[in-house]
Order: C-alpha cells, then structure tokens, then sequence
C-alpha cells in the first residue's frame, strides 16, 4: 500500500495543518484586511443558492413552513422583544477533528432560543477553519468584549482536549467575556470537574433550552443563579450544583412549539 493509500485521521490533518494555520492567523485577524466576519461565521449569500434550507413539515396541521417563513417569524419575534440591554454572544463550535462534519444541533436550539429573547448571537467556526485554540485568544482580542461564550461538547477525550485548549485560550484573552458557559453531555455528568479544570464560570446540565433562557435572563438582571434548576456554576474555587432540571414533560412533546426550530439561518449549512 502507498502511502497515498494510506488512511488519515482528522487527528493527523488537524496537527500537520496546524503550524500553517498560526503563520497566517494574525493575517486572519488583520483589521486592514478583514472584515467582521472573517474567521467566525460564514457568507450566506452564496449559500442562497445553494440550498433549499429543510420545509418542516408541522404535524398534526394542514401547513408547511419553509425556512423563509421560519426565519420571518424568528426575526418578528426577536422584534417584538428586543431590548436595549440585549446581551453580545459567541457560540463556539470546536473542531471535531474528522474529515466527517455534523450540524451542531445543540447550540443551534441554543441560538434560537437566545434570538427569541432578542439578544445578539455571533459564531466562531473552529470546526470549519481548523484553527488552533490558541486563535480564539487573538480573535477575542481583536474585538469588543462579549457579554458570554457558550461551548457545547460530547463525552470523549478528543472532545476534552479540545474544551480544555479553548478554555485556556479564553483565560489568556484580554477580552475575556464577562461569562463563559459551557454545556453538553460531556460536562453534564461532573459539572464540578468541568469547571474547575476548564475555569468556566457555568455549566448547563441536560436540556438545555429553558434552564438557558432563564440563566441569561438572570446575567442581563444581575440576579443570582442559585434557583436555576439544570445549572452549576463557580464562585472562585467553590462550585454549586443545582438540582437537575426535569425532562421536558411527556404530554408537551408533541408541541413543536415548545420550543424554537433551531436557528439554521446563521449556520453555515452549505458546510454541515
């Protein structure tokens, strides 16, 4: 077998590729010939014609709404309770390190759940781009200071390593979001461990779209955490777990309403 035969792993593309990658990050991130989306989200206009973004079917109902109308109603939603303290988010997707890529379902929930509450919502593609972690430093610091960081993940130890690399990159910035909050069934089930080790300042336990809802709500009040079920969060080195947040209830899982369709309109799904 040639080594072009050879099979690679993300693994191998992610660190062959990396000393490239941080030579030519600061160009990424020269003002003078970026603009405010470079390395972080994506140019959707081209993506327009290249996708028919998922007519969802709506059960029990004689309709269909397509992503044009799904977006117009997110959009009048997010009108109609917008506020003058919204709140600048970035949600950061990690690279999985595979040539294989998946829709980060989780935060896309996560998104539209914070749109509907009218706040800003930014992304940064590392899952894209392949940047090493150490961009996210230089990317934070080449911008105004947001108001939090969310970054979901899954069990495994890639997954940490990754979580871990960011986290320390987040710590370095002099930028630092005022709250860095992490989610996923990675950090789920030793929320202590997590945020210690990765100094997040909370950690969303299970489903995440109500116990988010009510945790930015209270970050935009100044009020405390300590009655959000489904939450752990650090004070210092003191961590405090509250009691889990209940499952979504049988009866309501038939209501497609409940909660948003995730919010596909500022993903790249050109890419996923």
């Amino acid at each position: 077998m040639s080594s072009d035969d050879k099979m690679h792993s993300g693994r191998d593309e992610y660190q062959r590729d990396g000393e490239n990658i941080r030579q030519n990050m600061y160009d990424v991130l020269d003002t003078s010939t970026t603009n405010n989306d470079q390395g972080n989200s994506h140019d959707l206009e081209g993506a327009k014609d290249k996708k028919k973004l998922f007519d969802v079917l709506v059960k029990n109902k004689d309709i269909t709404k397509s992503a044009g109308q799904i977006k117009a109603d997110r959009d009048a939603a997010r009108k109609a309770g917008e506020k003058s303290d919204k709140l600048r988010i970035l949600l950061v997707i990690y690279d999985n390190g595979s040539y294989m890529t998946w829709f980060p379902q989780g935060l896309g929930y996560i998104a539209a759940v914070l749109q509907q509450d009218g706040h800003e919502i930014e992304l940064y593609n590392q899952d894209i781009h392949h940047y090493p972690d150490e961009h996210l430093q230089h990317f934070l610091d080449s911008r105004p200071k947001y108001d939090a960081l969310c970054i979901s993940v899954i069990g495994g130890y890639w997954q940490f390593q990754r979580l871990v690399g960011l986290s320390e990159a987040i710590e370095r910035s002099n930028n630092r979001p005022t709250m860095y909050c992490i989610g996923g069934y990675g950090p789920t089930p030793e929320p202590e461990y997590f945020l210690q080790k990765t100094k997040a300042d909370v950690c969303v336990m299970g489903e995440g779209e109500d116990t988010t809802r009510e945790l930015f709500r209270a970050l935009q009040r100044g009020e405390s955490y300590q009655n959000i079920t489904g939450l752990a969060y650090r004070d210092g080195n003191n961590v405090t777990i509250n009691p889990a947040r209940e499952l979504i209830p049988a009866d309501q899982l038939e209501n497609l309403d409940r909660i948003p369709m995730p919010a596909y309109d500022i993903f790249p799904m050109e890419y996923y």
